[in-house]
């Protein structure tokens, strides 16, 4: 059972993190825009969610427009502005804010919605909050003596 989830998780992770570099690539070698990646973006999982649909792995459920609405907002927003973030940003930082998105949403929805989570739940976001904060410190150059080597010790 633990091979299986593990392929899961890998499944899920390596083509997310290639899809970050292509993106990337193609910002930097094309001069792609954040809009134009955007839209490919959404074009290419709904032609691939079309396939999935098509041989079997889930079936399709229609759903009032108005109960998705909000949520279809958050989610367009979602990409726009990560592709955004990755025109302009390094990748690193890039991965720093989307690591940091799960425990924002679950601090939203426990401050707004009111939600309660259960203690594996929260357990698990301190530790991906603190693997990010320990990765975000010297990625987006919070370190300790980061003035010092910019400016040639003028610091001291």
């Amino acid at each position: 059972m633990k091979l299986v989830s593990y392929f899961q998780l890998s499944s899920n992770v390596l083509p997310s993190v290639l899809v970050v570099l292509l993106n990337k690539l193609i910002f930097a070698r094309y001069g792609a825009t954040g809009i134009t990646l955007t839209c490919f973006h959404f074009a290419a999982m709904t032609l691939y969610l079309f396939v999935c649909e098509r041989i079997g792995v889930f079936r399709r459920k229609s759903l009032p427009v108005a109960d998705v609405f909000q949520l279809s907002l958050v989610f367009c927003g979602f990409v726009v502005f990560t592709n955004l973030s990755l025109q302009t940003n390094t990748v690193a930082s890039y991965l720093v804010f989307k690591m940091a998105t799960a425990p924002a949403i679950v601090i939203v929805e426990a401050l707004w919605c009111c939600r309660k989570f259960s203690s594996q739940v929260l357990l698990t976001l301190v530790s991906v909050s603190l693997a990010n904060v320990s990765f975000a410190v010297p990625t987006l150059g919070f370190g300790k003596f980061q003035g010092e080597s910019k400016m040639g010790n003028s610091l001291v």
